[in-house]
């Protein structure tokens, strides 16, 4: 889930998914990571937040540590 999108923002879009769909497994990225950011995404449901630059090294096992958190709630 990008953080900076044109009609609802990723925080908004993140809140709305896990309320209907509490299961799915959400990847916050942007370029814009600031801790407030960061945090508020967690807060809306995210299981992780990744800065854009090092989700090329990052986004696969920050895809397993989100689902691992989606199934078990850890």
């Amino acid at each position: 889930m990008n953080l900076n999108m044109p009609r609802m923002n990723g925080i908004e879009a993140t809140e709305h998914i896990k309320r209907q769909y509490s299961h799915v497994a959400i990847v916050g990225l942007s370029v814009n990571a600031e801790t407030q950011n960061q945090e508020a995404m967690i807060k809306a449901g995210a299981s992780v937040f990744l800065r854009k630059e090092t989700a090329v090294e990052q986004l696969y096992p920050a895809i397993q540590r989100a689902l691992h958190v989606s199934s078990y709630g850890v």
